[in-house]
């Protein structure tokens, strides 16, 4: 026959609040299956039976026997009721101990309010989660670490300030956990059996060690072992680079919120990173079978470079033959980037860069009359980190002039046979001076004598024969009757 928790207040009830006076406060809740006329709704959460208070005591409702309850708790209220309590031992650890700290980390939690261990099994209260709704953890010690076994228990009402996790109690495998302020104070307590999952490690790597905003990465998740099935769900954590605005809210990635696990290999591509420092989380559920795991790195996003800004254009260049010109730019980075140089010519109908001119002012060779009305120009880029991330600006276009060399000529007669006439050889001697600018060199080419001017008869032709920077010449003609 089964005993039945009887109502009022039994001789066993008065013993158990003196007896819980002095022991564990983990006993609170083999008090709520002893309270005045128990009566129980049953709500499945998660698994778990809901068992809560009467509205009074004279509800109909069925009363739970101690037969009911399960035979892990019965032994817990046996060893209770009916055993002499005895003062504990303390124990110093044989080394240092391993901290479980809050999976959520968030002020006003109370993780580890409410505590409970048995062998190799762990439960712990967290009654200020989600504004006092109340969140539940379960873990298993594997390798000797507390491992995380499934996600986070929580109330299926999810009220705030139902406070689940207030209460726990653990047995083998069987966990209670209490949440007093369910349905406005009139509270709760949930039962769960639960089974170690296979532990499961999960790193997350990029293919891009720094990314620009914008640019698209691709996440892989491994899970090991590569049996492991179920999903991942990767976010982000961006906090400040220099001079970057950003916040610290954890955010899921668009559309990798469940990617599913293949081979121990989960995948997400995104190109909607923020501009910062981003903690990149992969949570990996799996199955009854598997333990959740979490890895995280870090994935640095710079912002897009901006386009230098040219303060001052190269101006055109005038210069005579055999000089060189040079031409000039500045310009300013405007994100604190490196600023690099490239001079380009027009030539043959396109620009080219002219090979060595990477710096903010190029001078020519020495030019000559040929190079003269060429077209010049300069594209200024700024490059910030990663060396791929740049923006150009191009300077105006100039114009090269090159003037030929001044210099005066003179010229002189000479006759060498002076008398002229039939059967008598006659020859002309014409000789003169070409003179250049000083340190110019002397000039260089041929002189032409003409009579009645450039228009007129040509005489002769001379080659120069200089030194310093004067050139002379001498032109001779026979039996010529030109100069008739």
């Amino acid at each position: 026959m089964s005993t039945v928790l009887a109502p009022n207040a039994s001789v066993a009830a008065r013993r158990v609040r003196q007896i819980v006076t002095r022991r564990s406060p983990l006993l609170v809740l083999a008090l709520a299956l002893l309270s005045t006329s128990l009566s129980m709704s049953a709500a499945t959460v998660s698994g778990a039976t809901a068992v809560k208070s009467p509205a009074s005591p004279s509800s109909s409702s069925s009363q739970m026997t101690f037969a009911q309850a399960p035979t892990s708790l019965q032994a817990a209220i046996k060893q209770t009721l009916w055993s002499s309590p005895q003062l504990a031992t303390p124990r110093v650890a044989s080394s240092a101990p391993t901290g479980i700290t809050d999976p959520v980390g968030v002020s006003g939690d109370g993780f580890g309010i409410s505590v409970a261990i048995s062998g190799t099994n762990a439960v712990i209260g967290a009654p200020g989660t989600s504004s006092n709704a109340g969140a539940a953890y379960f873990y298993s010690l594997v390798g000797g670490l507390w491992t995380p076994v499934g996600n986070a228990i929580t109330e299926s009402v999810g009220a705030s300030g139902d406070s689940f996790g207030i209460s726990v109690a653990i047995s083998g495998t069987n966990a209670v956990v209490g949440a007093f302020g369910t349905s406005t104070g009139a509270g709760a307590v949930y039962f769960y059996a639960f089974t170690s999952s296979t532990p499961t490690t999960t790193v997350v790597t990029s293919n891009h060690s720094s990314l620009v905003q914008g640019q698209s990465v691709t996440l892989h998740a491994s899970v090991s072992p590569t049996a492991a099935t179920g999903t991942v769900a990767f976010s982000y954590a961006s906090a400040a680079l220099p001079g970057v605005v950003a916040g610290l809210t954890t955010t899921t990635i668009s559309g990798c919120s469940a990617q599913v696990v293949t081979s121990g290999v989960a995948t997400c591509t995104t190109s909607s990173l923020p501009v910062g420092s981003n903690t990149i989380s992969a949570v990996y559920s799996g199955d009854a079978t598997y333990a959740t795991s979490t890895g995280t790195m870090t994935q640095d996003v710079v912002a897009v470079a901006q386009a230098p800004t040219i303060t001052t254009q190269p101006t055109a260049q005038s210069v005579n033959a055999r000089q060189s010109a040079t031409f000039s730019v500045v310009a300013v980075s405007n994100d604190s980037g490196t600023l690099s140089y490239e001079w380009q010519v027009y030539v043959h109908g396109e620009w080219e860069e002219i090979y060595g001119a990477t710096s903010a002012s190029y001078t020519t060779s020495p030019l000559n009359v040929t190079s003269s009305g060429s077209l010049y120009r300069v594209v200024v880029t700024n490059t910030t980190s990663p060396s791929t991330n740049r923006a150009s600006v191009t300077s105006s276009t100039v114009l090269l002039t090159v003037n030929p060399l001044s210099a005066t000529t003179s010229i002189s007669l000479l006759s060498s046979s002076p008398y002229a006439g039939v059967g008598i050889e006659s020859r002309e001697v014409f000789r003169g001076v070409v003179t250049g600018i000083t340190g110019d060199g002397y000039p260089k080419g041929t002189v032409k004598v003409y009579k009645g001017g450039p228009s007129g008869v040509l005489l002769c032709t001379a080659n120069l024969n200089g030194s310093g920077y004067q050139a002379s010449y001498s032109c001779a003609i026979s039996n010529n009757s030109a100069l008739a």
